[in-house]
């Protein structure tokens, strides 16, 4: 634990800066590990996130089937995890698992299912300040097992059944959510049900959608995507209806985001309001100093307008993108800027959005074709056939675009399909936003990027290819930790994985998900750990959260808090015994000597 006083901090953070220009100047690769089921097909990561100890969750699904061929059993660096749902069909059985593993990529728990067969790229994970998870998927019964309850076994064997069983081949999908306890038990589980029969009694299977969840500073939970049908949401006896306006047809989607209360029942909801369209969801979400920021995406058959809250959104018979604010105090809209889409050589598409936020801005991330308007910044590809990454930087506090690009106006290398996937800025070091993305192309993989913040100019010579191989390789997820500082993320592929500064991996049964994590060079964190020492406050304890900085005090203290710059970022007076919580942005402060990560 380093400790400072205010007096010699800023002198400190300038001498670690200087130090860190002539520090390794490339990631490090520390391990790489494969989740692998022994199907064709199946294995698929949708999520990681690290906790504030340093422990890593990882959400994917990995497949099963009873051919001996094939088999049940899933592993994780050649160890087993646990035996799969039992499955007899043409194609494969995806059973959920969401693994801790240490930082050092030691397998602390898993929470898995033996029953029902879940969406391989729908849900999310978010982590408390304790390091509880929060998850919501996408599931229906396993094929040939109708009569037979969904379930998920947790760290003390406890078996929760969900879903009931259901007569008639008339299979569908439904939500699952809930909170795992930081030692791998069940704090609670709720379902999110849609109707699954439209106006003429067809059966609708896939009448939902979930594509991320966020967490805020109280612990409330919010889940993000779209429904063909009416929703009610369970928890226990409680039954709640998130509201809808589609035409109950199974066609038209509605967007919404549905928000759990700490404990875990239904409390609210923001929907879109106007005609239900072909195409409207949120993909992306994520919490930062009391506001919900939420990617998406609509398209109609004709010109068409529908409102979140009350900022409206024009939509066309192409792709219009949209990034929105929403408070989480009442579910309001702050903002929404929506770029209408234009075809290019008859394409135009947007995909695998997501947004961050730092240092006052909103980052964007996806990969597309076609055009794009944002006010008066236009995003177009360079060519239609292939997908390209996209880097756009937003105002925070108004939704402005301040300067978008597309991921071939500076790397030439970017000739095939490709996109970009995160972004992540430290606070220490804010000059620089990183991108994390993939080459559908074995020769460079899944990399890491740089762009200044100022105006997103690429900075080409500090681009890294992370995981070559693979076959084509696909880059999936991933969580930055900024108090080791070091990257977690995931590549698909087929084949036998390069990572940089590493051994090839093994090759993975058919398809598998490497699992790695990278140290980041000191030129990313300008030495964190270089803070200058002076004695700790005694009794005071300084935590870590989403939004907030706690501090809990043994006697009556007033604790200054600092930002790494040597900035006063907030004094706070503690009683002696209780806790105090400071909302703070996202960042790194230093408080009573000790330093704590804001999310």
């Amino acid at each position: 634990m380093r400790i400072f006083t205010q007096q010699i901090l800023s002198s400190a953070f300038a001498f670690s800066i200087a130090c860190a220009a002539s520090a390794q100047d490339a990631p490090a690769l520390a391990w790489g590990k494969m989740f692998d089921g022994g199907t064709k097909s199946g294995d698929q990561s949708i999520a990681v996130a690290v906790a504030p100890d340093n422990s890593v969750y990882w959400m994917n699904t990995l497949a099963s089937h009873s051919d001996e061929e094939y088999g049940r059993d899933v592993f994780f660096g050649g160890v087993k995890l646990f035996e799969g749902a039992p499955y007899e069909g043409t194609s494969v059985n995806n059973n959920l698992a969401i693994a801790k593993t240490d930082a050092d990529g030691n397998v602390l728990w898993t929470v898995y299912s033996t029953s029902g067969d879940f969406a391989n790229s729908q849900g999310g994970i978010a982590i408390g300040p304790d390091g509880s998870v929060y998850f919501a998927a996408k599931v229906r019964h396993t094929a040939g097992m109708p009569d037979k309850d969904m379930s998920l076994t947790f760290t003390d064997d406890e078996v929760y059944n969900f879903g009931g069983t259901i007569s008639g081949t008339d299979n569908y999908f439904i939500g699952i959510y809930g909170k795992i306890k930081p030692q791998g038990t069940v704090e609670y589980i709720g379902t999110i049900e849609p109707g699954h029969y439209d106006s003429d009694g067809k059966n609708v299977a896939d009448a939902l959608s979930i594509n991320g969840v966020a967490l805020d500073a109280e612990g409330k939970l919010y889940i993000a995507g779209s429904c063909k049908m009416p929703v009610n949401i369970y928890s226990g006896a409680e039954k709640a209806n998130i509201g809808f306006r589609g035409d109950e047809n199974g066609k038209n989607e509605n967007l919404f985001i549905a928000q759990v209360g700490t404990s875990g029942i239904f409390s609210g909801a923001l929907t879109a309001a106007g005609t239900a369209l072909p195409k409207e969801q949120i993909a992306s979400i994520t919490f930062s100093d009391g506001k919900l920021y939420i990617s998406g995406f609509a398209s109609a058959t004709e010109a068409t307008d529908i409102t979140l809250g009350d900022k409206t959104i024009s939509v066309n018979d192409v792709n219009t993108p949209f990034i929105a604010s929403v408070s989480t105090a009442d579910l309001s809209v702050d903002w929404v800027t929506a770029a209408p889409g234009e075809k290019i050589d008859n394409a135009n598409a947007i995909q695998n959005t997501s947004v961050s936020v730092a240092g006052g801005n909103v980052w964007y991330t996806g990969m597309f074709n076609g055009k794009f308007t944002f006010g008066d910044k236009i995003l177009q590809s360079t060519q239609s056939k292939q997908r390209e990454g996209l880097i756009g930087k937003f105002d925070a506090a108004t939704g402005s675009c301040l300067a978008i690009a597309g991921s071939r106006e500076g790397f030439s290398t970017d000739a095939v399909l490709g996109g970009y996937l995160a972004s992540f800025s430290n606070p220490a070091e804010p000059s620089n936003i990183y991108v994390y993305g993939y080459l559908m192309n074995k020769a460079h993989g899944t990399f890491l990027r740089t762009y200044k913040t100022a105006d997103l100019t690429p900075d080409t010579d500090h681009s890294w290819d992370l995981v070559s191989g693979g076959g084509a390789p696909i880059a999936v997820s991933m969580a930055y930790d900024d108090t080791l500082p070091a990257l977690f993320c995931t590549t698909r592929g087929n084949q036998a994985f390069s990572p940089l500064g590493g051994e090839e991996s093994d090759k993975p049964s058919f398809f598998g998900i490497y699992a790695t994590r990278f140290d980041l060079p000191e030129a990313l964190f300008s030495g964190m750990d270089n803070v200058s020492t002076a004695a700790t406050a005694a009794g005071v304890k300084v935590y870590g959260g989403n939004g907030v900085l706690r501090i809990a005090a043994a006697a009556d203290t007033t604790v200054s808090i600092y930002d790494l710059a040597g900035r006063a970022a907030a004094t706070v007076t503690v009683n002696g015994g209780s806790e105090a919580s400071v909302p703070l942005p996202a960042g790194i402060y230093i408080a009573a000597g000790i330093k704590a990560v804001v999310r």
